[in-house]
């Protein structure tokens, strides 16, 4: 998960940063999980809650592309201006892009 209104390969550098150690606070890219229910969308970390927010409050969720190809990573973006990028890596290796569909389902944005 990465926070912020990145562009994708910022958002890789980022990702490859936390992946060797060095990326700097707000720039780490955490494992976890993101549920989504009727009421809320929640990240957690280590069953710790990272972010919350009223399902009602989510403006968009998009796939990220480069150049017109797919690239693993959606956003959900919501009506305050915060914007949350995952990496699609669904449990179980699902088909790719899973995740995203399933969101973008349960969320009808």
């Amino acid at each position: 998960m990465g926070e912020g209104d990145m562009q994708f390969r910022q958002l890789v550098m980022n990702i490859q940063r936390g992946l060797a150690g060095g990326a700097k606070a707000g720039e780490v890219m955490r494992k976890g999980r993101l549920v989504v229910t009727p009421d809320s969308v929640r990240f957690l970390e280590a069953d710790q809650t990272v972010f919350q927010a009223a399902t009602p409050s989510v403006r968009e969720v998009a796939p990220i592309s480069m150049m017109g190809r797919p690239t693993g990573v959606f956003r959900i973006v919501f009506k305050s201006g915060k914007i949350y990028n995952f990496m699609d890596q669904s449990e179980g290796g699902a088909e790719k892009g899973q995740a995203f569909k399933t969101v973008k389902k349960k969320l009808g944005k």
